[in-house]
């Protein structure tokens, strides 16, 4: 395994068998069968305050993981989190914090562009204090969820800011983590970040986090319907599915790190669009 801790990166979970579409929805014997996994090989969950630290002392342990999950989808909250108190693992919800308890789904699936389960719904307020009361961590995923969040400084510095604030004041504690909206940023964003006091912050392109890792672009590991334990392993030891997906991703973060070409090649994708 490669120096380094994957940070792997879950969404919704369905309980019933189904045909496999791609999505980033799993089953939760999927991810039960994931965290067995790891339990009987020896990996240990840590926190993403931990990973900082060894990120930071450049102390790296060979079978350290760490688990967060994106959006606040309740079924997170009813399947996933019993899963996690079984070995005792604490896991970071990053949280969208203008959709915590929205009902109207049209709503979450049009302004919000998410992939909702017609089973799963939002958490609210009181499934966050549980979670906080329960030693897990919540963090921001922003205000807004959806494509168009880079316009404009002033919709960045919402993004960054309100958020922030939003849960601090309700949790009462600092927020110093941040996951990009579907891992979308630019330089602007992350000078924001950094004004803002946050510590680290997640993308959701592949990969593990390393002592070279960007640590305001760091990658995490995702998983859909179609992922199998082989591949699990596969992104687990090395952070990619295969070794051509492995070269694209290093290929474009290579490229990513000069952010005025990011922020070109994004300018002008959109224009094509």
């Amino acid at each position: 395994m490669k120096l380094g801790i994957p940070i792997l990166m879950y969404n919704g979970f369905f309980t019933k068998n189904r045909t496999p579409t791609g999505s980033n929805n799993i089953s939760i014997q999927a991810f039960e069968e994931h965290l067995a996994y790891l339990h009987n090989n020896g990996y240990t969950c840590i926190s993403l305050e931990d990973a900082e630290t060894a990120y930071k002392r450049n102390q790296f342990d060979d079978k350290t993981f760490c688990i967060t999950f994106d959006n606040g989808f309740y079924s997170q909250y009813k399947y996933a989190v019993p899963i996690l108190d079984k070995y005792n693992w604490k896991a970071t919800f990053f949280i969208p914090t203008l959709v915590i308890g929205e009902r109207k789904r049209k709503k979450l699936k049009e302004t919000y562009e998410f992939d909702l389960l017609p089973s799963d719904k939002m958490m609210d307020w009181k499934h966050l204090e549980q979670l906080i009361k329960a030693h897990h961590f919540v963090q921001s995923h922003g205000c807004f969820h959806h494509r168009d969040n880079l316009k404009n400084m002033d919709m960045i510095e919402f993004e960054v800011v309100e958020s922030k604030h939003v849960l601090e004041n309700v949790l009462g504690y600092e927020i110093e983590y941040f996951a990009f909206p579907f891992g979308a940023y630019n330089a602007a964003m992350i000078e924001n970040l950094k004004q803002e006091n946050y510590q680290m912050a997640f993308t959701n392109y592949p990969g593990i986090l390393t002592p070279s890792t960007d640590i305001f672009r760091i990658p995490r590991i995702s998983f859909t319907d179609e992922d199998t334990i082989t591949t699990f392993k596969c992104k687990l030891s090395t952070g990619y599915a295969s070794n051509s997906k492995a070269f694209y991703s290093k290929a474009r973060a290579s490229i990513y790190q000069l952010f005025f070409i990011k922020d070109l090649l994004n300018g002008i994708l959109k224009r094509i669009s």
